[in-house]
């Protein structure tokens, strides 16, 4: 038997198989052995048919029988050999055989890439300084009080500022009339189109108002986006936000504070966590662009045509929450379908090779997971109910390992 080993693009290997014609023999008479149990032709009973009959009448079945039996042991034999696992296939090609001379055929299949990794050692990164200031605090403290405002009726005309209680209608171009009772709109914080805003502007209790407004193009229901959309408006109310004092009373009815002071420190703590977390995700793109950069080979298609749907089917579940369409959304994104699947299969490439490097780093510096370690992190990561679930998850595991990497190769 000849073997001939070809390594192709797209982390591909291919196995050219020559068996000589004793072998192939000898696997068309085992075929022969097993049809004659069951074979059965016009006069006589099944595994009585004498073997010259057999095969005369059987040749075809008894070759196609031979060659897959002995292709199907090969291709395992060749694949033991050389430890092999692959990620698709083997595919069986170019099958020639006639009788007397050899059998040939080719096996290809997908592998886990064989690749060197550079040295992660020599890799700097650039860890920015976290700092916090009083004006960032300040602002979050007024998020608080804004949170603990009260909502005071008053007199006269609506302002910035303000909030309007109204029942709106809207009017799309097609379609029937959609009513919203009972909206409140705070006129400034662009909650909604700010053309439509400042249609409120002036208006006071009990008043009545229709006008037209040209909706942004960036609109999720996409019956509005870029239209000239006619509504009318009925005020119910105009309230105000009376803030509370910045001061130690407010500290105390926020939470456990003592004081103003304490407060702010807890603010500041938090703030810094948040931006600390905000860093690491920074320093850990920094470290997978590097390697990305230091790292070449082939990225197995099957892999990626499997990242690609799946990050295809998330995009359309989340869209499908914000009743948004596909269509919709390439609209936004100003993209064709063809220049949007490109861009997701690049990034779906890149998300690959990243797991592929992520995983040889691992394996190479023994990197793994403890029980322990695991079930600590799945108890505070995982509703009660979907422990169990979360335990047995091989994949969630995976990427744990993965997120370990990715802190070693940081730290050092």
């Amino acid at each position: 038997m000849e073997i001939e080993k070809k390594e192709l693009k797209g982390s591909r290997v291919e196995f050219k198989i020559s068996i000589e014609w004793g072998v192939v023999k000898e696997s068309l008479k085992d075929a022969y052995d097993g049809m004659e149990k069951y074979a059965r032709t016009s006069g006589f009973r099944k595994g009585k048919v004498p073997r010259a009959i057999l095969e005369a009448r059987f040749l075809k079945e008894a070759q196609d029988r031979a060659i897959e039996a002995l292709i199907e042991k090969t291709a395992k034999e060749t694949l033991n050999k050389e430890k092999i696992k692959p990620l698709t296939g083997p595919w069986v090609a170019d099958v020639n055989f006639k009788m007397e001379s050899p059998l040939s055929f080719k096996i290809m299949m997908e592998v886990v890439p064989v690749f060197s990794l550079p040295n992660y050692n020599e890799i700097k990164i650039s860890p920015k300084k976290i700092k916090i200031d009083d004006k960032e605090i300040e602002k979050h403290l007024d998020i608080f009080r804004k949170e603990r405002a009260e909502l005071k009726e008053k007199e006269g005309r609506v302002k910035k500022g303000n909030i309007a209680v109204v029942d709106l209608v809207s009017y799309p171009v097609s379609g029937k009339p959609i009513e919203h009772p009972g909206l409140y709109i705070e006129i400034g914080e662009s909650s909604f189109p700010e053309k439509l805003e400042d249609e409120l502007i002036g208006l006071c209790k009990g008043d009545e108002k229709e006008f037209e407004v040209e909706m942004p193009e960036n609109t999720n229901d996409e019956t509005l986006a870029g239209k000239k959309v006619k509504f009318k408006v009925n005020v119910l109310n105009v309230k105000e936000r009376i803030l509370p004092k910045r001061d130690d009373d407010f500290a105390k009815k926020v939470g456990d504070f003592k004081n103003l002071k304490e407060l702010k420190i807890r603010i500041k703590d938090n703030l810094t966590k948040i931006e600390e977390e905000k860093e690491r995700e920074s320093l850990k793109t920094q470290m997978i662009d590097e390697l990305l950069k230091r790292t070449q080979f082939d990225v197995p298609e099957s892999l990626v045509i499997d990242e690609h749907k799946e990050m295809f089917q998330t995009l359309l579940y989340n869209l499908e929450r914000k009743n948004v369409s596909f269509e919709r959304f390439l609209s936004l994104e100003n993209k064709t379908k063809e220049e949007f699947h490109k861009g997701l299969k690049d990034e779906a490439e890149k998300k690959v090779k990243t797991l592929l490097i992520l995983q040889k780093i691992a394996d190479t510096e023994n990197i793994n997971v403890s029980d322990d370690e695991y079930e600590d992190w799945v108890k505070k990561n995982f509703s009660p109910d979907a422990i169990e679930d979360a335990l047995s998850s091989k994949s969630i595991r995976e990427d744990l390992r993965i997120e370990k990497t990715l802190n070693f190769l940081i730290k050092k």
